[in-house]
């Protein structure tokens, strides 16, 4: 798996994101004609190229993509984004919302199971080293963090960053409050 991250790269070209993908392939190309030298490095290798948050550069990431594809029969691309790419052999797989508990049912949350939103939430922390001891979660705050974001996976990994970043009671407390939870220091 060749992954390559593509998160705020801002207007690039095919050239920029196929010097990205040598890169990340650990493969040398001409500088001239980038796109023709990745080609010819991954002709024959069977692998997956993983471009990730590819919406950042839709036309040169299809661009790329689609010549890849044509000339690798073995390479397979796996491209995260919010934007489909119209490229031959394109499948969208689309993410729905996980289930978040509804506001009357946060109160019993408490003693129950978290919804498949907040456990996302409660289990980025945990791989995120946040200090998460009985105290300071309060489930009833995670869950309405959830509600909050939809329930969307990339929104509730921000709500996650976000607690883990400026501490759990702080940020459970400051996510109680109605404030945008994706504005935060992270940009």
């Amino acid at each position: 798996v060749v992954w390559v991250d593509l998160s705020g790269v801002g207007s690039v070209g095919p050239d920029d994101i196929a010097e990205g993908i040598a890169r990340a392939a650990g493969v040398r190309v001409r500088r001239e004609d980038p796109l023709a030298g990745v080609n010819e490095a991954l002709a024959e290798r069977p692998l997956v190229l993983l471009l990730d948050e590819a919406e950042w550069a839709v036309s040169g990431v299809a661009t790329v993509i689609a010549a890849i594809l044509r000339a690798c029969p073995r390479v397979r691309a796996v491209v995260t984004s919010r934007r489909p790419f119209d490229v031959a052999g394109e499948r969208l797989h689309v993410l729905a919302p996980l289930d978040c508990a509804g506001s009357g049912e946060a109160e019993e949350a408490l003693a129950a199971e978290p919804s498949p939103a907040a456990r996302l939430i409660l289990d980025r922390l945990m791989d995120l080293g946040a200090e998460m001891d009985g105290e300071s979660i309060r489930l009833d705050l995670i869950e309405r963090a959830a509600r909050r974001v939809d329930g969307l996976p990339l929104a509730l990994e921000l709500v996650a960053a976000v607690v883990a970043e400026v501490g759990v009671d702080h940020g459970l407390d400051a996510l109680a409050h109605p404030l945008d939870v994706t504005a935060s220091r992270l940009r």
